[in-house]
């Protein structure tokens, strides 16, 4: 079927060039731009009781809290580029990236585009197939635990809460998780951060054998990942977390971790870039980046990262718990109270207010 299309699309006597098929691209780009008179007709629309959710965290913006701008909208924050053409008669096919700017980062789309040419000269798009490699690397992790609903809403639960360092609701997660699955190893992860948040040893070791003992169905990934979590020595750690993240490459929730144990600054800051190239945005990595660039006296760069989970994820105490310790490290003692302050009333399940940490 398309050999004959083709067939009659050159059988035209109009021909197309790629810098024809480029100008039709960004042309239409431009025209779907948004300015700030589009954005304030789009605020003034809303009512003065509406609310934006967001659908990942629950979490709500009241239209009084809101300034819309043109960046808001993808349109005005998307180009793409062709890579390479192929020019036959009135078809340009190409092979290009399309980039998102989302604050400091940007979402990469590959796209396969036919431009073709009509008999009056006008271009258009023949087809255009696109895949956003953000969304690509969203299953970030082989889970042995497939095709059920209700497994997955409580295991992305877990890990979103746990690469929030939000360890009490991760380990509410894990009761859920422990009790509907009872087989399943990896269940008990909330529970083990949780442990470790309280320095509960005796939690731990208890942990430790009952996530030992379950590890019979779980596949390679899983069963790294767990041995990590087992591991009786911080190297056998890294060493079965460096198993894990070889078998899930994408994975935020065990990059974190694998972060936190890796004794090589230079391989746990590229590894945690690599991972946030694929998850741009993504809170818990954010996180980790500020403080690997803190702890190398990469203060203005670390401030980016911290500063950019403020803005774009404000429901989350630890946003502003990091934004802390920044402060801390910088010596400014009263932004440092005021972040710690906020985030335990935020959160106090997760954070508590403790204004010795300035000092320490």
């Amino acid at each position: 079927m398309l050999t004959v299309i083709a067939a009659s699309l050159l059988a035209s006597c109009s021909t197309l060039t790629s810098d024809e098929a480029r100008e039709f691209q960004t042309s239409m780009e431009k025209a779907n731009a948004v300015t700030q008179e589009h954005a304030d007709a789009f605020y003034n629309a809303l009512n003065d009781d509406f609310a934006f959710y967001n659908g990942a965290t629950g979490g709500l913006w009241p239209k009084s809290e809101i300034t819309v701008t043109p960046d808001w909208f993808d349109e005005d924050t998307t180009y793409s580029e062709f890579l390479s053409t192929h020019e036959s008669g009135n078809v340009v096919s190409a092979f290009g990236k399309g980039v998102s700017k989302y604050g400091m980062f940007e979402i990469n789309t590959r796209f396969h585009a036919l431009y073709t040419k009509a008999d009056d000269g006008s271009v258009n798009w023949l087809r255009n197939m696109a895949i956003n490699e953000h969304l690509l690397a969203f299953r970030w992790m082989d889970l042995s635990i497939k095709d059920d609903d209700r497994f997955s809403e409580l295991f992305q639960g877990m890990a979103r809460s746990a690469t929030t360092l939000r360890f009490s609701t991760a380990a509410a997660y894990s009761d859920s998780l422990a009790s509907e699955y009872p087989d399943y190893a990896p269940a008990h992860f909330g529970h083990f951060l949780k442990a470790w948040q309280d320095n509960d040893e005796t939690g731990m070791i208890d942990l430790v054998e009952s996530i030992s003992g379950k590890l019979d169905n779980e596949n390679h990934a899983e069963t790294e990942w767990m041995m990590g979590i087992t591991a009786d020595s911080k190297e056998m750690r890294t060493y079965h977390w460096q198993n894990a993240l070889n078998l899930s490459p994408n994975a935020p929730l065990i990059t974190v971790f694998y972060s936190f144990n890796q004794p090589n600054v230079a391989v746990k800051e590229a590894v945690v870039r690599r991972v946030l190239e694929r998850h741009p945005g993504n809170a818990g990595l954010c996180n980790v980046m500020g403080y690997i660039l803190m702890g190398q006296d990469k203060m203005e760069e670390a401030k980016k990262y911290f500063e950019f989970n403020m803005n774009y994820n404000d429901d989350l105490a630890n946003s502003f718990d990091s934004m802390g310790d920044w402060y801390a490290k910088n010596g400014d003692s009263e932004n440092a109270l005021e972040m710690f302050q906020k985030a335990a009333e935020m959160d106090p399940d997760n954070f508590t207010f403790n204004p010795s940490r300035v000092e320490e």
